[in-house]
């Protein structure tokens, strides 16, 4: 077979994959909780000039204290066009589903300038367990699943054009990062990606050196974004309802809560499925141990997944101190760099010794193929 077509018939494996994997979520759903109260911003917010108003009140309390209007036209349009018939709803989650795993597996694909490993990191993005509560939440999905859409395409946009210079990827990543922001909080993290991949993957020796014209020539591009970015905190600090960033749940010790939070995330994504304590555990520490080795002797772009991981889990670190089971819409991001990461361990080892090559190889197969397993059982018991 001809190399060029094996990326884009593993593109059609995973589309095919996904529906049949995901079919018995596309039912009639009850619209309540913040389904609900999304149904309702949605009849009070029925204009362009309502959806782009950032401080107008609606009925809708949990609405209110957010502005992203392109969540609000998701909504106008399937409550416009299906209102109760709520059959409709999840079939529009599993195609962003599908579609962020395929712009996961094209992110994946640049960075580890590999086909398979691109695929491998689309496959395992699009059968993670986590998700699958995720899914079957529609409000979730048009919250994280609508940003992550966006990100992604700022993201691999903004990679060519580093890759290339040619302007027209910069305006398109431009474009989807101003989307991307208009969909979720979570889209706050692009930039430092941004700034994280050209700095470890594009600039040479030379131009990392610290003076004034090379500073001025890294940053030069960046502050258009920075303008757009500080424009949507902005409007998050003045639509939020609290004195302050962490929610009152996190109590007076926040620098404790956020470190226990980062923890009970990554937990969340290492051993997501119920297991004894003490094995998720090493399961953990044995990941933490091998983030920190692999980031002092890996690979630049090892260090921008790293990097990523981080920034993805942080913002969900400063609020929401629920029980973690029940957000984990919150690793619906956080899970591509680590399914990357996966996968770049087995294009690592490809030409490493056997004794190396066969542990590091098995270890996204077994990751892909228990995520799978558990949302076979999950979806269709």
């Amino acid at each position: 077979m001809d190399k060029r077509f094996i990326f884009p018939i593993g593109l059609l494996v995973l589309i095919i994959i996904g529906c049949l994997l995901f079919k018995p979520i596309v039912h009639p759903i009850h619209l309540g909780g913040d389904n609900a109260e999304n149904y309702r911003d949605t009849v009070d917010r029925n204009s362009i000039s309502t959806i782009f108003d950032p401080f107008l009140i609606t009925t809708s309390l949990g609405a209110n204290t957010y502005f992203c209007p392109m969540q609000s036209i998701v909504w106008y349009f399937l409550v416009k066009n299906f209102q109760m018939k709520t059959q409709y709803y999840p079939l529009f989650a599993l195609i962003v589903h599908i579609t962020c795993a395929l712009l996961a597996a094209s992110v994946a694909r640049a960075l580890l300038s590999s086909d398979i490993g691109g695929l491998l990191a689309g496959s395992t993005f699009l059968v993670f367990f986590p998700h699958v509560s995720t899914i079957k939440f529609i409000s979730a999905v048009i919250t994280h699943g609508l940003c992550v859409a966006f990100y992604l395409a700022g993201i691999l946009t903004f990679y060519y054009y580093l890759k290339s210079r040619f302007n027209v990827y910069y305006f398109l990543s431009l474009f989807f990062f101003i989307l991307a922001h208009l969909s979720k909080e979570t889209a706050w993290s692009m930039l430092p990606l941004m700034m994280t991949m050209e700095y470890f993957l594009f600039l040479n020796p030379k131009e990392k050196k610290i003076n004034f014209n090379n500073i001025k020539n890294y940053l030069n591009k960046y502050f258009v974004f920075l303008f757009i970015l500080l424009g949507a905190i902005t409007i998050f600090v003045l639509k939020y309802p609290y004195g302050e960033i962490s929610h009152s749940w996190g109590g007076s010790s926040m620098s404790v809560n956020i470190l226990f939070r980062f923890f009970d995330l990554l937990t969340m994504m290492i051993a997501p499925i119920k297991s004894i304590n003490w094995l998720k555990l090493i399961l953990v520490n044995l990941t933490l141990l091998g983030i920190f080795i692999l980031s002092c002797y890996g690979s630049p772009t090892l260090r921008v997944l790293l990097i990523w991981l981080i920034i993805a889990i942080l913002p969900f670190c400063l609020s929401n101190f629920r029980p973690t089971n029940s957000l984990t819409r919150y690793l619906y991001l956080a899970s591509i760099p680590f399914a990357i990461g996966l996968s770049y361990a087995a294009i690592w080892a490809k030409n490493k010794s056997i004794s190396v090559r066969i542990p590091l190889s098995a270890i996204p197969v077994v990751a892909l193929c228990s995520h799978a397993i558990a949302a076979v059982i999950a979806l269709w018991r």
